[in-house]
């Protein structure tokens, strides 16, 4: 089963009447409480005399068969995504697999240990054909992490959907996490973790996996060693201390910013998320350094905020919270 987003744009309104609708046009949904008659339309099927009116809606067809017994977890995943303005169109769904689950406890300092349920799990079974050319000809940053390399079919079609947006234009962002329980052992987790080093054009790597990926923990001649890839722009997230960069042949360090920690979980997702939001709008030939310093002070202020509540998605902070 999946999910593939379609080409119209939609317009959800108020109309008077029921006869106010082209009852012979192609309508998406009318639906009559006691208070008002609701239309989903086509923006250009949108009838002259609405009382109220939102454009710019997308819709998606369930393609397959739909197995019942997701819906319950579709709808609970799917209104966490869309609370937090991510969107879904592009989900698959697997019938016959069950979703990975992680466990995460947190120690006194906010510091966290990982356990998974994970074996031949929904994420693992990601295939190529599962992710569309027109998906990643509408990305301008296409991003994935080293959980998907842990074992195939969603190693190769991780790698195949990075070599085919990488031909498409996109720019390439990789954040290798390492989780030592997700991997056979730990030669083949660094083996597999530097296999997409080519590809990438923004790396963001962690104090703790540098050494993984370079043998080294200084940052200067460790992000020099992976820039040889052809990586453009390299992050070294420090914790506490902020955050280490590589721009070509320029480097540099932003201070991170004070806080009381309540858990670490998401920092460094928060971090690369602020980070390349701002990153989308800009071009890495034009970048300068002083507006690159810029944003890694936002996504620093990102990561902080995170870091000083507990939690994942719910600990992260909003737009305005960062901008205040």
């Amino acid at each position: 089963m999946k999910l593939k987003t379609l080409d119209q744009e939609l317009s959800v309104c108020k109309v008077v009447s029921i006869s106010d609708i082209d009852l012979n046009g192609k309508f998406f949904f009318v639906g009559k409480t006691d208070e008002e008659i609701s239309l989903v339309c086509l923006t250009s099927d949108v009838p002259d005399n609405t009382t109220d009116r939102v454009d710019g809606w997308r819709t998606f067809r369930i393609e397959g068969v739909l197995d019942f017994s997701l819906i319950g977890i579709l709808s609970e995943i799917s209104k966490v995504l869309a609370e937090n303005k991510v969107d879904v169109s592009g989900m698959a769904v697997d019938a016959d697999h069950p979703t990975t689950m992680a466990v995460v406890s947190v120690d006194a300092t906010g510091e966290r240990d990982f356990s998974f349920y994970r074996s031949a799990n929904a994420d693992v079974m990601l295939c190529k054909e599962d992710i569309s050319d027109e998906a990643l000809k509408a990305a301008k940053i296409v991003h994935f992490g080293s959980v998907s390399l842990t074992a195939d079919p969603s190693r190769t079609a991780t790698l195949d959907a990075a070599a085919r947006a990488k031909k498409l234009g996109a720019t390439i962002t990789y954040d290798p996490n390492y989780r030592a329980n997700l991997w056979k052992n730990k030669e083949d987790a660094i083996a597999q973790m530097k296999a997409p080093l080519p590809l990438v054009d923004i790396l963001k790597v962690s104090d703790e996996e540098l050494p993984l990926l370079t043998g080294t923990t200084d940052c200067e001649s460790g992000t020099a060693q992976l820039a040889q890839n052809g990586i453009r722009l390299i992050f070294v997230t420090l914790g506490a201390n902020g955050v280490f960069y590589r721009f070509g042949d320029k480097t540099g360090h932003v201070a991170g910013v004070p806080c009381k920690v309540g858990d670490t979980n998401g920092a460094g997702d928060t971090f690369f998320g602020a980070a390349l939001s701002k990153l989308c709008k800009e071009e890495l030939d034009t970048l300068t350094v002083d507006k690159l310093e810029g944003i890694l002070a936002f996504a620093n202020k990102a990561a902080s905020i995170t870091t000083s509540r507990h939690g994942a998605i719910p600990a992260m902070p909003t737009l305005a919270e960062v901008e205040g």
